[in-house]
């Protein structure tokens, strides 16, 4: 029971991480309508116009994102490996604030450097790709302790002295 759990805490950790990649890369793979002259006088900074998600797609590839420990098996790993492997989770889990709030910050300049020229429309398509980058590193993040926690019962059913 527990590894068809473990396989579907993975297989929606990976459906989500796949659903925010490709609305990242829609906007350069799909066809986009030509903007009309006058949308695109609004909605440009120092007269070029700005496609904000594309904006972000770019700003946001400077935000390093986190990258999740290996999580022993508790029926046979050693005391040793299930604390490095509570190590490595909380650096996971730092490094995963990091990028969180380096993904807020971005989008909330993005936002503000275009708010008085882009469309409400495109603030808010802004911010629900930033929210999307968002909330799928905290998923993945609480798929990784979700697993780490399920191992680590299992080590302490098996070691109950520890």
């Amino acid at each position: 029971m527990h590894a068809l759990s473990s396989i579907w805490a993975r297989a929606g950790a990976a459906v989500a991480a796949a659903a925010l990649l490709y609305w990242a890369l829609s906007s350069f793979i799909l066809p986009r309508p030509a903007p009309q002259a006058a949308a695109g006088a609004a909605n440009s900074v120092r007269g070029s116009p700005v496609d904000l998600v594309d904006a972000a797609s770019v700003a946001l590839q400077d935000c390093a994102p986190a990258t999740a420990p290996s999580v022993p098996d508790g029926a046979t790993a050693s005391r040793e490996e299930i604390t490095a492997a509570r190590s490595a989770f909380q650096a996971y889990d730092t490094a995963t604030n990091s990028y969180v709030h380096c993904v807020d910050s971005t989008i909330n300049h993005i936002a503000t450097q275009h708010a008085g020229v882009a469309s409400q429309d495109e603030l808010n398509s802004l911010k629900a790709f930033g929210l999307g980058a968002h909330d799928t590193a905290i998923d993945q993040e609480q798929a990784v302790a979700d697993r780490f926690n399920a191992q680590i019962r299992t080590y302490k059913a098996k070691h109950p002295q520890s």
